[in-house]
């Protein structure tokens, strides 16, 4: 395994023992009416083990309380939303990332739907790669 996925300093994923591997970081600005569907694609369609990642949501304060709420009832509890008081997705994505609880960080739009063989792509390739 890749040293990058096994730094001691990990928070450890709430279903099992092993470290949370990704953290995939998604700001709700400029989501264009596709946030849930992002959501659903990183949170229920993923072929890689679930306890392996955590999802942590930034969103600002105009984002729909209605569609946050369908957010947070598809997330595990080792996901996070976090909510931030200004909307600018840079800022968004800076201020999400520091709640992420694994080394490798993956940010997503929350316009775009993942494939389901994203993140089991994503790790085989980085494994590839010497430390």
């Amino acid at each position: 395994m890749n040293d990058l996925f096994d730094p001691p300093s990990l928070r450890h994923s709430r279903f099992t023992t092993d470290p949370i591997r990704v953290s995939v970081i998604i700001p709700l600005e400029y989501h264009r009416g596709m946030a849930l569907e992002c959501i659903r694609g990183w949170a229920q369609r993923q072929d890689y083990p679930r306890e392996k990642y955590q999802i942590l949501v930034g969103a600002p304060p105009s984002f729909d309380r209605t569609e946050l709420h369908a957010i947070r009832m598809m997330l595990s509890p080792g996901d996070e939303i976090v909510l931030l008081d200004h909307a600018h997705d840079m800022t968004l994505i800076e201020d999400t990332a520091k709640h992420a609880g694994a080394a490798l960080l993956l940010f997503s739009e929350s316009h775009c739907v993942p494939q389901p063989d994203a993140l089991s792509f994503l790790t085989s390739r980085i494994c590839k790669v010497p430390s």
